[in-house]
């Protein structure tokens, strides 16, 4: 048995050297692959940086052959992989910066040809000062790219922001009409008419009908309506006018908020006593019919509408009995606007066409 494990190790460690030293020698012959290519490179930028005779080419023409600055590229791809993987392939030299063998590539042509050298450093120097241009002007539109994103980023947080808010709205109001849904509901139920299974049939008539005396008033301009309030009292001396104390001052704001306090009073009582009809708004066809299923339950539903409409009425002529007819019309205008917030057009019409009526 240990012997058979022996032997599995050192199968094991045998084939794990020859993995080793299988990748070992085809990575160091890649590393040889691209130093020869480097070598060839090399080789083929010296015959291309000097002429027939011999004698180096001007940096014009050097700089400007379009087959130099390919081998050139290549050159350098092979000398940074070579920088990274095999540095000890490479000359002393070669490991120097472009900077450092710029600078002894001038001072070696400078022995020879001072002019040459000249415009060689001069050719450097220009080379350094476009690549750095070229950095800068990356760097610039980088930046300008991150300053448009952060920008964009901001925008639309924005946006998502005031999105938000407005779903959050939008669910406040739809909170508040459920919850008056349901304590309408909850009126509804009280007037409701149910199966033996608990299911809404009907609903109940009134147990007390308006009566005339609810909706008869004097309209607005007849004798019964103008005197209504005590005549001034004068003592049989007499008063001066400057013994008559002054009408306060007539303020138009809290007069409009007087009118809609009233009209929500008025809201609060009529709702009280006819839920099903103040529902009926909020009704879908499917519920409708299941509320109101005979016609005459629907036909129930419609006197109870037009009784509402009247009471409605009463309620606001009890109001103009009280306006001075110099703003009569404007109070009838904000009436007609605190009912449109929870009723339709012809509703509201019905309401202040019994009040016009009065007027005429």
């Amino acid at each position: 048995m240990r012997t058979r494990l022996f032997k599995g190790l050192i199968a094991v460690f045998v084939l794990s050297v020859l993995t080793g030293g299988f990748f070992y020698m085809r990575s160091n012959h890649k590393h040889e692959q691209v130093k020869a290519r480097y070598d060839t490179y090399m080789a083929q930028l010296d015959d291309l940086s000097v002429d027939e005779d011999g004698f180096l080419k001007p940096i014009t023409d050097a700089g400007n052959d379009p087959e130099y600055d390919a081998i050139y590229e290549k050159k350098e791809k092979a000398r940074n992989y070579l920088m990274k993987h095999a540095p000890h392939l490479l000359p002393e030299d070669d490991k120097k910066s472009s900077d450092d063998l710029n600078n002894e590539l001038v001072e070696a042509i400078r022995k020879r040809d001072p002019e040459a050298a000249s415009r060689l450093e001069s050719q450097f120097a220009e080379n350094k000062r476009i690549a750095k241009a070229q950095v800068e002007a990356e760097l610039a539109v980088f930046k300008q790219e991150l300053i448009d994103h952060e920008a964009q980023m901001e925008a639309s947080r924005k946006r998502r922001e005031s999105f938000e808010l407005e779903i959050l709205e939008r669910k406040r109001e739809s909170q508040a009409l459920h919850e008056r849904l349901d304590r309408l509901m909850d009126k509804m139920r009280e007037h409701g008419i149910f199966d033996a299974n608990g299911n809404l049939v009907g609903v109940k008539p009134p147990s007390v009908a308006p009566s005339d005396s609810d909706v008869s008033v004097p309209p607005v301009g007849s004798d019964a309506s103008q005197d209504r309030s005590p005549a001034p009292h004068t003592d049989s001396v007499g008063a001066s006018d400057s013994e008559i104390p002054a009408a306060p001052a007539f303020n138009p704001q809290l007069w409009r908020e007087s009118i809609n306090s009233e009209m929500a009073d008025l809201d609060v009582g009529l709702s009280d006593k006819y839920p099903d009809v103040m529902i009926r708004s909020y009704l879908s066809d499917a519920e409708y019919q299941t509320l109101f299923p005979t016609e005459a339950s629907r036909q129930q539903l419609q006197r109870r509408t037009t009784a509402l409409q009247t009471e409605y009425a009463s309620g606001i002529r009890k109001m103009l009995s009280k306006t001075p007819r110099d703003r009569q019309s404007q109070m009838l205008e904000i009436a007609r606007q605190a009912l449109s917030k929870d009723w339709d057009s012809d509703f509201v019409d019905a309401v202040i066409e019994q009040l016009q009526l009065d007027q005429k």
